[in-house]
């Protein structure tokens, strides 16, 4: 399922069950010593997802350690992400020559309760959200929202340091293309537009009746001519985009 959502050059894994005997590196292993069960089975299906796409990167075994704020650790010259909810792991990496930015992010297919609706949405998104539920019903649009947010947080912390509220970023949804585009609010992208942040935060999204799963994607930029204008935080710099996988078309 992510294969479809991710650029040619990214490689992802995905598992629906949590296999047994893998195996986390030593230093792996001390970030997990003490929590829950179920924590431990999430932490080390998404680090072995993490490994097989690394190794397929043509990456040797590295430990994927966590930063400051919990987000993977990558090797120099990696970029990915790893997401995880009830009954799906998964995780993708791309080299940084071509991708500046990836988060992936899964989620169950079901409706947000009211309140967390109107915390994570901006006017502007309920009414879109209103106008996706009388189009199409049987998707939980408000849900979807969030993992395109959530995803979007995955590439925006790692390229600036900064935080990101759920206000900050407004999504656009294409029903029809399974795409999104995200606008950062002015005020926001103006700390990540320092030679930190380029372009546009684009992104993709498929459900099925039990998941709902989001990748976002900052490409890297093409080298500017020397007597070009820098970009601004209203402009899309790349120029070489990333060459999507085709997503079948589905009944929503």
């Amino acid at each position: 399922m992510i294969a479809r959502l991710l650029p040619r050059a990214a490689i992802g894994h995905e598992r629906w069950t949590d296999p047994p005997g893998v195996m986390l590196t030593a230093e792996e292993q001390q970030l997990i010593d003490g929590v829950s069960s179920q924590r431990r089975r999430e932490f080390t299906t998404g680090r072995h997802c993490a490994h097989l796409a690394l190794t397929d990167l043509g990456w040797p075994a590295h430990s994927i350690l966590i930063g400051s704020r919990g987000e993977p650790r990558w090797p120099e010259g990696v970029i990915g992400s790893i997401t995880h909810c009830r009954g799906y792991r998964a995780a993708a990496v791309a080299p940084r020559a071509v991708c500046d930015g990836l988060g992936i992010d899964a989620e169950p297919h079901r409706r947000l309760p009211r309140r967390l609706e109107e915390l994570i949405a901006t006017p502007a998104e309920l009414r879109q959200l209103a106008a996706l539920r009388q189009q199409y019903p049987t998707t939980a649009w408000d849900r979807l929202l969030f993992s395109c947010k959530e995803a979007v947080y995955k590439v925006w912390y790692p390229q600036t340091g900064q935080p990101l509220g759920f206000h900050q970023a407004h999504i656009a949804i294409d029903p029809t293309t399974q795409t999104f585009t995200t606008l950062i609010d002015p005020k926001t992208a103006r700390v990540a537009y320092d030679g930190r942040l380029h372009g546009e935060i684009l992104g993709r999204w498929s459900t099925t009746p039990e998941l709902i799963l989001v990748t976002a994607t900052l490409p890297t930029p093409s080298p500017r001519p020397l007597n070009s204008r820098p970009a601004t935080a209203t402009q899309t710099a790349h120029s070489r985009p990333l060459t999507m996988n085709p997503i079948p078309a589905r009944v929503r």
